[in-house]
């Protein structure tokens, strides 16, 4: 059943435009990265502080101020273009983990800011994506 699925998906796929499986692939691909991304964030936190509260506290930053990040996109797309919202939030969402790894001292305020800004920035990184394929279709 489930192997008749998924030449059924495959089919679907395989219908698909060029620009369309593109897409649908490049946002797979980015789905897994971001999940992984923030697997090994984790481990990291947890392995460098060696106490799971540190696991903890970024988290809670993180989706706190994720739903903010929402909240604020709501005000900002009506005021900035979208393209202008959508990539520096990428950049500043993946620039804050890696300031994360570059910490040589991880106390658990600096944890807490970091998720802070890492939930921020994914709110609005995922508050405008689904907007923004044209822009990564047309983009080459």
């Amino acid at each position: 059943m489930l192997i008749n699925r998924l030449r059924y998906e495959l089919f679907v796929f395989k219908q698909l435009q060029l620009d369309v499986r593109k897409l649908v692939l490049s946002i797979f691909c980015q789905i897994i990265a971001n999940n992984l991304i923030f697997v090994f964030a984790n481990a990291y936190l947890f392995v460098s502080t060696n106490n799971i509260s540190s696991v903890a506290v970024f988290n809670l930053g993180v989706y706190i101020t994720l739903l903010m990040g929402f909240y604020l996109n709501t005000y900002l797309i009506k005021l900035i273009n979208i393209r202008h919202i959508f990539i520096p939030s990428s950049v500043l969402q993946s620039g804050s983990l890696m300031i994360l790894f570059f910490f040589k001292t991880l106390s658990l305020w600096n944890i807490f800011a970091l998720g802070l800004v890492v939930g921020l920035s994914c709110g609005l990184y995922w508050g405008n994506r689904n907007g923004d394929y044209g822009f990564i279709i047309s983009w080459r």
